[in-house]
């Protein structure tokens, strides 16, 4: 009985590790793909256009950080935050937290688009949407820095 109970013990804890990593390694697989800076095209807060005479940048990096500034913006300051991927049925979602501006925290889905694949290089779009924000970027990816499935 003390075996069997062992036993269980144990493989439940492997499973919970299992469960862990496994969640772990799909964040960093989505992530990979958006890690960089990114040039905003569309962006909407509450309503609001953001983007109509000023242009913005955002950027992925550190495997779980975020940032958007004004490209204009010679003060170099940043809205920082950190950032988790997560695959929730057909969706990707990434949640956005401990953000310094506090209309950014949110579960957000994702859509990542190829705009143009060419010999060298794709063109992506990355869309960021939530009931109060909605962020549309592209960039370009060189074919030989693009993760494999």
């Amino acid at each position: 009985c003390y075996i069997l109970g062992l036993l269980l013990y144990n493989s439940i804890y492997f499973v919970l590790i299992f469960f862990i990593l496994s969640c772990s390694s799909e964040h960093k697989k989505y992530f990979k793909i958006v890690e960089g800076q990114w040039q905003i095209t569309t962006f909407y807060q509450n309503g609001n256009k953001m983007n109509s005479e000023e242009h913005f940048l955002m950027g992925f990096d550190k495997n779980n950080h975020l940032w958007i500034t004004i490209i204009e913006d010679r003060s170099n300051e940043f809205v920082s935050s950190r950032c988790k991927f997560k695959k929730k049925l057909k969706n990707l979602e990434m949640d956005i937290f401990d953000s310094e501006d506090k209309r950014f925290n949110g579960n957000y889905d994702v859509h990542i688009d190829t705009l143009e694949n060419n010999k060298e290089e794709y063109i992506l779009q990355l869309t960021l949407d939530t009931e109060d924000t909605y962020i549309q970027a592209i960039r370009p990816i060189l074919k030989n820095k693009f993760p494999s499935e």
